[in-house]
């Protein structure tokens, strides 16, 4: 389906002004896109600007204005529910709002070609306008809805699914978008997009062996950490939880290199400081 692209519109003048997953594969998989690609330059260009972006936090006033609703098209509360989670996270708001990719894409010039990135721009600009009228009407998500295929392959329209692979599967298209579809870019110019700055994280993985105290680790990059969830539970605990140091024992003892032999051992995450927007 071909976007309609609004004109340019500031929606900020309330906002500051700028000075391991486990998604399925089939997110991976989307539909056949055209050659538009950002160039390098814009694509760095755009990521310099922007790479303040994960300080900001909702006492900057990104979330004074929460906008409309969204129309429920049968079975749409998982899209629905995840659209508005993307929307109200503060530093992404921030640059949807702006409207900075819809002004350098060019996925939509001659092209029926689906824009993650340039359909949640529109999206957040309809909520903040509907917000403003006399009588506030839900918005009706309808391109994302009747693109829903091209986030991911295995999503179908009017069908219930999962709000956590659905933002997995879009925080993907929107990182496609944000490096001009360009599948050959090389692993180091993708992590300068601006969705690697807001949402890109490295994890660190340690296994301390109880024997010799032989420490290996090793990284992974992250766009999003699967938590479980339990009844009662606050996210401090939860995070809490996923960082805990787990003991290697039993029939789950580790094989130490140097000790040539299997021990107890320790293994606990780490966020990367270093790399992480995500511990911002």
């Amino acid at each position: 389906m071909k976007s309609n692209k609004q004109p340019d519109m500031d929606l900020t003048s309330d906002y500051p002004s700028s000075s391991p997953s486990k998604s399925r594969s089939f997110c991976r998989s989307r539909a056949p896109l055209s050659n538009n690609k950002l160039s390098s330059k814009q694509l760095i260009s755009a990521a310099k600007v922007y790479s303040f972006l994960p300080e900001y936090s909702a006492s900057n006033g990104c979330l004074r204005n929460v906008g409309v609703g969204l129309q429920n098209l049968g079975n749409t509360c998982f899209m629905n529910s995840a659209l508005q989670c993307l929307m109200h996270t503060p530093p992404l708001c921030v640059y949807l709002a702006k409207g900075i990719h819809g002004r350098i894409c060019t996925a939509n010039k001659g092209e029926e070609q689906f824009c993650a990135l340039c359909s949640l721009e529109g999206l957040l600009r309809k909520t903040r306008l509907n917000s403003n009228e006399e009588n506030e009407v839900a918005v009706v998500p309808m391109e994302i809805f009747e693109n829903i295929k091209s986030i991911g392959t295995e999503f179908r329209m009017y069908k219930q699914e999962d709000s956590h692979e659905f933002i997995r599967c879009f925080v993907d298209a929107m990182q496609q978008s944000s490096i001009g579809f360009d599948t050959g870019m090389s692993r180091t110019l993708q992590d300068t997009s601006v969705i690697s700055h807001i949402f890109r994280g490295v994890l660190k993985s340690k296994i301390t062996c109880a024997d010799c105290r032989k420490e290996s680790s090793i990284t992974e990059s992250f766009m999003d950490l699967s938590l479980e969830v339990n009844r009662n539970s606050s996210m401090t605990e939860l995070f809490e939880e996923f960082f805990k140091v787990d003991h290697l024992n039993n029939k789950n003892k580790y094989f130490c290199e140097a000790c040539e032999t299997f021990n107890d051992a320790t293994k606990q995450f780490f966020i990367d400081s270093r790399i992480s927007s995500f511990n911002r």
